[in-house]
C-alpha cells in the first residue's frame, strides 16, 4: 500500500497532472526567500550540503503528508457511504 501511495503522490507532482504552484501563497514565498538568503549565509560547501538534507527532508514530509491525507480521503468515503 506504502508503494502505491507514493506511486500517487510522484505522478500527482509531476507537471501533466498540474503540479502544485506555492508561487501564488505569500507565506510560500517569503519561506522560500527566507531560506534562500539563510542559505547563501553559509559557507559554499555546506550550502549544498545543506540544501541537499533539506530537500531531501521536505520531500519525505510531503509524502508522509499525501499518505496521511489519502487515508483520511478513504475513511471519509467510507464513513459517508450509505
Amino acid at each position: 500500500m506504502t508503494d502505491y501511495i507514493k506511486e500517487l503522490y510522484f505522478r500527482e507532482i509531476k507537471p501533466a497532472h498540474g503540479p502544485l504552484d506555492f508561487s501564488d501563497i505569500p507565506s510560500c514565498a517569503e519561506a522560500c526567500q527566507a531560506y534562500e538568503r539563510c542559505l547563501s549565509a553559509l559557507p559554499e560547501d555546506a550550502g549544498e550540503n545543506l540544501e541537499g538534507a533539506v530537500f531531501d527532508w521536505i520531500e519525505a514530509c510531503n509524502q508522509a503528508c499525501f499518505a496521511r491525507g489519502f487515508q483520511l480521503g478513504l475513511q471519509m468515503m467510507k464513513w459517508a457511504a450509505p
